[in-house]
């Protein structure tokens, strides 16, 4: 019997890391008892005998997920028919559905802002942002974040989020802003209220920067 290590999950949440006990089988095939105790007390799993992956996400009744993580933590065996570890991708809930961990890959810049404001859409589907930075000038202004696929239309569009800029000063995002989830697309304007109403002055800010995933 060999050991390798492996994750229970049930449904959509995390049980605990654990163990997968793992035995080879006759004809290339085998079993393995998935669970954090003995075998009677775990969860059983057949591998197929071509010694391709399978995956180790299922739901409370033991039925592999199909929901494209499929892949996520799976184990295979070799042409020996001993188990060995596949090692995949991490995962991260976004409140309904798990998310591949990914690097920040997405950039939107605006070396000054126009006099609408410059509603911007930086990513037209679902993404995290990671951080903001720039430099405000002469007047407080707000920076306003929308779920949303598409530009904003200031003052009727409501965000979702507004940070205040103070005046004459560079400015940067609160480290809790990082990995925030929109479910729907990033957008961004920038105004002279916190209620999102009027647009900012032309330059108002400059050498805005957003990163994004």
């Amino acid at each position: 019997m060999a050991r390798i290590p492996g994750t229970k999950f049930s449904g959509t949440q995390v049980d605990s890391e654990e163990w997968i006990l793992a035995t080879s089988g006759g004809g290339g095939g085998g079993s393995s008892a998935s669970g954090p105790g003995t075998a009677a007390q775990a969860t059983r799993v057949t591998y197929a005998s071509d010694g391709a992956a399978v995956p180790t996400r299922a739901d409370a009744a033991g039925v592999p997920l199909s929901d494209g993580m499929t892949n996520f933590g799976p184990f295979a065996l070799n042409a020996g028919g001993a188990p060995y570890f596949v090692p995949t991708f991490g995962a991260v809930f976004n409140g309904s559905t798990w998310d591949r961990q990914r690097k920040l890959n997405g950039f939107s810049r605006i070396t000054s802002t126009a006099s609408t404001g410059s509603p911007t859409v930086a990513k037209s589907s679902a993404g995290d942002i990671g951080t903001f930075f720039g430099q405000n000038g002469a007047a407080i202004t707000y920076l306003q974040l929308y779920n949303k696929a598409s530009a904003p239309t200031i003052g009727t569009d409501t965000p979702v989020l507004t940070f205040p800029i103070p005046a004459n000063a560079p400015f940067n995002a609160p480290a809790g802003l990082a990995s925030t989830y929109f479910g729907t697309g990033i957008a961004y304007a920038f105004t002279t209220d916190a209620a999102g109403a009027t647009a900012a002055a032309a330059g108002a800010v400059s050498a805005f920067n957003l990163t994004f995933a």
